[in-house]
């Protein structure tokens, strides 16, 4: 059975109207728990319950309750010679049944109004809920499309700060790589100012030295076949300090490098200066760490594989006497 039968016997049960089978169908049914009838069954016995406040009160003619109590009066105990009894008429079930039916009558008008109403309530209530549904959709597409749209931005914001951040490191790195070179070339415009101060220094004292009274001009002469050199050694015995210049010695290789000695009659010779050529064979060396009681009568070069060397291991190149 449907569940629109079901309401129909309700309205039916909540007025007694049903009996036999159909009452113990829907008592069986109504236990198993279907609460739409429970609210059928209690709206339609509260539309009853208020029914009869509805109805107005008819009040009886004017005068008959006074000629009532007349008669009542006038024959207090005393019936009437030859009255009978007149037995009371019994009650007819005819006003019952038709009170019965006006009130199912208004009961069922009720019921329909209600019905009317609460259908009404209902297609308002889902319209309120199709249109509460079309805005979740519709914020919910605008909720997707604003995720997407951070969602973009967001990509494109990390892609731009990754390129940031990769030129500004390349950026960084060519910096302190400019900053390493500059730092380098200070050192070295620094160690270049030193070393000219220092020979500017040199320059001058050989200067003075040069052109002090005293100084001896000692010429080389060439002691190794094939090689087209000459030499010549400024030397002040009193100062014990002097100068050679020499042009035409071949350039040397790897850790060689070129020996001027001092000898002093048949004492050892004494090293007082290290050098080497440009490519054109000239060379400029002080004479230095001359001992201060050494006469010297021969200067002398070799080519020593390393510098450092006391005593000469080398072929001899040049020689002259002082």
């Amino acid at each position: 059975m449907d569940q629109e039968k079901w309401l129909e016997l309700a309205e039916l049960y909540a007025i007694d109207a049903l009996d036999g089978q159909e009452l113990k169908d829907f008592e069986v049914h109504l236990a198993a728990g279907d609460n739409l009838c429970k609210e059928r069954i209690q709206e339609v016995r509260e539309s009853l319950s208020v029914l009869p406040q509805s109805l107005s009160l008819i009040a009886p003619p004017v005068g008959l309750e006074t000629k009532v109590m007349a008669q009542i009066e006038a024959h207090p105990n005393v019936a009437p010679q030859g009255a009978f009894e007149i037995a009371p008429p019994k009650p007819s079930l005819g006003w019952v049944f038709g009170l019965g039916f006006g009130v199912l009558a208004l009961a069922a008008g009720a019921v329909f109004i209600l019905n009317q109403n609460n259908e009404q309530k209902l297609n308002d209530v889902g319209m309120q809920l199709k249109e509460a549904k079309q805005q979740v959709v519709t914020l919910q597409d605008e909720l997707q499309q604003a995720k997407s749209a951070n969602q973009e931005v967001k990509s494109e914001f990390e892609a731009q700060l990754k390129q940031f951040r990769e030129a500004s490191k390349s950026e960084l790195l060519t910096l302190q790589q400019s900053l390493k070179d500059m730092d380098a070339q200070k050192i070295k415009m620094q160690k270049m100012e030193e070393e000219m101060k220092s020979g500017w220094a040199e320059k001058n004292n050989m200067m003075k030295v040069l052109s002090s009274p005293g100084v001896k001009k000692v010429s080389m002469d060439v002691l190794m076949e094939g090689v087209d050199a000459k030499a010549q050694v400024y030397w002040h015995p009193g100062m014990k300090q002097g100068m050679m210049m020499s042009t035409g010695l071949p350039e040397v290789e790897g850790t060689e490098i070129y020996e001027l000695w001092a000898i002093a009659g048949e004492n050892a010779p004494v090293p007082v200066g290290s050098f080497t050529v440009d490519k054109d064979g000239m060379a400029y060396v002080n004479v230095e760490n001359v001992p201060s009681d050494m006469i010297i009568d021969t200067f002398a070069v070799t080519l020593e594989p390393t510098s450092g060397l006391q005593a000469p291991s080398g072929p001899m190149y040049l020689a002259g006497s002082a």
